[in-house]
């Protein structure tokens, strides 16, 4: 419970002292000091090798906030902290805050990605100190993906004392919701009473536009693709509402959001550059070129473009100095070839399958849960007619050039999205992740998702700013929204009030972490599995290494001596012990050769011994 008002208590001094130096609100400064929190980790890794120095920068900001605040009370200021620190925004946190703490309380990991690297990482680099890139890294899988969010919940551990899926979960809906509170909290004088009530709503609002695409089941997970597309709706909306694009405050948020957006997944380059096609059109568009002030322009081009970008194919660099596997080979990627491809005069089988899957999907997959099915072209039009009609309800506070640039923004990033992946898809998601459109479900809807609560933002400022926050706008919003939804609403809702029992993972972690030593290599059996055994017990039984391969034994060989003698047991000789997960009596048949006389049975370990080239099992 104490580590529930550390996070909290951490949150307000932090961003306190964001509004002490910028004289913004409290609600204004939260997305900035959930991002420099990020990369204040990130850079203390970069540049001193540790996130210990990053820790106590973070910290020494909340002390730093104590110390002006104490000087502004001494310089009677107060009338003025109060203003925007006991903002709309800081009432608006605390029940968000509430909320996410009640609603994650005891959540867990239950998603495949969860476990095999989302979640390791952190476990990694709280174990290590260091970027779960390294050698010393136990990281099987993905160990080039960026990793801004994952330091940041990083943070909150070390804060906690104690790596925790929880906490995890919690950083992520958090930072996501921060990213509302500056559209809604601000420019509102409401009685608490009537606040309360509105956050509340507007809070479900999100959550039922998100649960609208989550075909993945991801919303209660740590993935990011979908804390990926509120950046992106939150950048873009601040581009759309912001009037002066180039004051100091903007510029340095514009400028973390993007270099945030940009280290949360590669996928965020697309978006990063439609973010920038839109801020280039409104200060085009806006700027009177015969009074431009060129100091202020470097500034920006700096801020906007030189340091993202330097973040981010700095981060790749790192990647390729230490050689670790990436998951997209670009030297695949040939662009050239692809018009050839399509019509059959080159390329492969796999990948014409792949071009035709593809193009099917986009026109006959639903994007939304809901039953109302509607394709990613569809999802595209509903966006922009809603675009319009906001316009309509709210010329004064969005005029027309503004609603023409987003539609085109949305537009033009709808096709280079679907572009981009059209050939990843057909180059480097490989012979049975390419035909089969792997997580197509959750990639595709990222867009869609994106492009509806942009749209949202702008209801919400348009209603802030006409009629003060009309709860009757609120409440039709939240009913339509609660009429669309799909049969999966109802148990993604339900808070996670009872803690799970022990799965059939952690047990068999249990067994192996027991009697292997940390650094061991466990060679897991799991006939007729998908491999789950081998990232869930591996994530359990954290930094021990599995195998990825061979977990399902060969069941139909002619020979299963000289398949053993020919291929697995040299496999096998790269690992220190075996260990049985699932298995029937049709492989203890086929396989007892290999155990010579040892009892055959599930949950069973043994230690792996060359002899003589061979590899020979022993009782562990």
């Amino acid at each position: 419970m104490v580590s529930i008002f550390l996070m909290l208590l951490y949150l307000i001094g932090a961003n306190g002292f964001w509004v002490l130096v910028s004289h913004k609100t409290f609600g204004q400064c939260l997305p900035i000091t959930f991002m420099f929190t990020a990369f204040t980790y990130f850079f203390s890794q970069v540049i001193f090798h540790t996130f210990k120095i990053g820790f106590w920068l973070n910290i020494l900001l909340v002390l730093c906030f104590l110390v002006l605040f104490l000087i502004k009370l001494k310089q009677k200021e107060w009338p003025l902290v109060k203003n925007n620190l006991f903002s709309n925004g800081f009432y608006v946190f605390l029940v968000v805050y509430l909320g996410v703490i009640i609603f994650d309380f005891n959540r867990t990991f239950t998603m495949w990605d969860e476990f095999s690297h989302w979640g390791e990482m952190v476990k990694e680099m709280f174990r290590l100190d260091q970027f779960y890139t390294v050698n010393a890294s136990s990281l099987q899988v993905h160990k080039d993906y960026p990793p801004i969010v994952q330091v940041l919940e990083l943070f909150f551990c070390h804060l906690k004392n104690a790596y925790d899926e929880r906490t995890l979960i919690q950083t992520v809906h958090l930072f996501s919701l921060s990213l509302f509170i500056p559209f809604f909290s601000e420019e509102v004088k409401l009685s608490k009473k009537s606040l309360l009530l509105k956050v509340i709503f507007i809070s479900l609002s999100i959550f039922l536009i998100e649960l609208l695409f989550d075909q993945h089941a991801v919303i209660n997970t740590i993935y990011t693709d979908y804390l990926m597309a509120i950046l992106v709706a939150y950048l873009l909306g601040k581009v759309i509402i912001e009037k002066d694009l180039l004051s100091n405050f903007n510029l340095f948020s514009f400028s973390l959001g993007l270099s945030f957006l940009l280290l949360t997944k590669q996928m965020g380059l697309p978006f990063y550059l439609m973010i920038l096609f839109l801020w280039g059109l409104k200060f085009i568009k806006n700027k009177d070129w015969k009074q431009v002030n060129w100091v202020v322009l470097i500034k920006t081009i700096i801020l906007l473009i030189f340091i993202p970008l330097l973040i981010y194919f700095g981060w790749s660099r790192y990647v390729n100095k230490l050689n670790v596997t990436q998951q997209f080979d670009l030297t695949h990627l040939n662009l050239t070839e692809l018009p050839d491809i399509m019509t059959g005069l080159k390329g492969e089988e796999w990948q014409r399958v792949t071009i035709t899957n593809y193009q099917n999907a986009l026109m006959s997959r639903s994007m939304t849960t809901s039953y109302i099915a509607l394709n990613y072209w569809q999802v595209l039009i509903l966006i922009l007619l809603l675009l319009f009609g906001i316009w309509q309800w709210g010329r004064k506070y969005l005029n027309k050039r503004e609603i023409v640039f987003s539609a085109l923004t949305l537009v033009i990033g709808a096709v280079g999205y679907a572009l981009v992946m059209f050939v990843l898809y057909v180059f480097l998601f490989g012979t049975s992740e390419g035909p089969e459109l792997a997580s197509f479900n959750r990639y595709l809807p990222t867009y869609s998702l994106m492009g509806c609560l942009f749209v949202y933002f702008l209801f919400i400022f348009v209603d802030t700013q006409k009629s003060k926050l009309e709860f009757k706008n609120i409440i039709l919003v939240f009913g339509l929204l609660v009429l669309v939804q799909g049969p999966s609403f109802t148990t993604k809702c339900i808070p996670k009030l009872v803690s799970e029992p022990l799965n059939v993972y952690q047990e068999h972690a249990s067994i192996i972490s027991q009697k292997t030593p940390e650094d061991a290599k466990i060679f897991i059996v799991a006939n007729n599995t998908k491999g789950d055994y081998q990232y869930y017990t591996k994530y359990y039984m954290n930094p021990r290494f599995v195998n990825l391969e061979y977990y399902n034994l060969a069941l139909e060989n002619d020979n299963y001596v000289e398949y053993f003698e020919n291929i697995l047991s040299s496999y096998l000789l790269n690992y220190d012990y075996l260990y049985l997960a699932v298995i029937d009596e049709e492989f203890i048949n086929h396989y007892q050769f290999m155990f010579d006389n040892l009892d055959i049975s599930n949950g069973n370990l043994y230690k792996i011994v060359n002899k003589h080239g061979i590899a020979k099992l022993e009782n562990a």
